[in-house]
């Protein structure tokens, strides 16, 4: 769920998550008069923009966090709020409700936690592919459509000579062939 103040802009939100902590970064350059309010599952953004711009957005978020636990500091570029799950488990999405077009996970953080991958999408064991047998699918054994074209054409050009030696050859090459 999202609420926009009338007249302000709705800033682009990327995210990401640890085992402790989900990453919520509002996208606003040098942010100014920052206001951020965590509770009851919501967080409440509001600033002002380098351009003069007013950003406002309320969302409440896909699980519970501890607000008291929570922060937010400004940054260049961005506001980050970082809150504390209090459940040590993965967020399929930040909002609880659909999806809206400016939130977006914050790929260049991927989550490797070696000690939980299966909570974080991790762990690929039981995909069936660590015993993958390219021979089993019998691709080895016949000619590509290239060599196909080749072979023949040599065959036409020495059937159609008179000399019975390079008959003799060919004849002997297709019995090696098929055994």
């Amino acid at each position: 769920m999202c609420v926009a103040a009338f007249r302000s802009k709705v800033p682009q939100i990327l995210w990401h998550e640890d085992k402790e902590y989900v990453y919520v970064s509002y996208q606003v350059f040098n942010a100014k008069n920052v206001q951020v309010e965590m509770k009851d599952g919501f967080v409440d953004f509001k600033a002002d923009g380098e351009d003069g711009s007013h950003y406002s957005v309320k969302v409440e978020c896909f699980k519970e966090f501890d607000a008291e636990k929570s922060s937010h500091r400004v940054h260049g570029r961005e506001v980050m709020v970082k809150l504390k799950k209090t459940q040590k488990e993965s967020w399929s999405k930040l909002l609880k409700g659909g999806k809206a077009s400016y939130v977006k996970p914050n790929w260049s953080h991927p989550v490797y936690d070696s000690d939980d991958e299966k909570a974080f999408g991790g762990n690929f064991d039981g995909m069936g592919m660590g015993d993958f047998d390219m021979d089993a699918l019998n691709m080895g054994d016949e000619p590509d459509m290239e060599d196909e074209d080749d072979d023949m054409e040599s065959e036409k050009d020495i059937e159609d000579s008179d000399d019975s030696a390079v008959h003799e050859k060919v004849d002997q090459a297709k019995v090696q062939q098929a055994s």
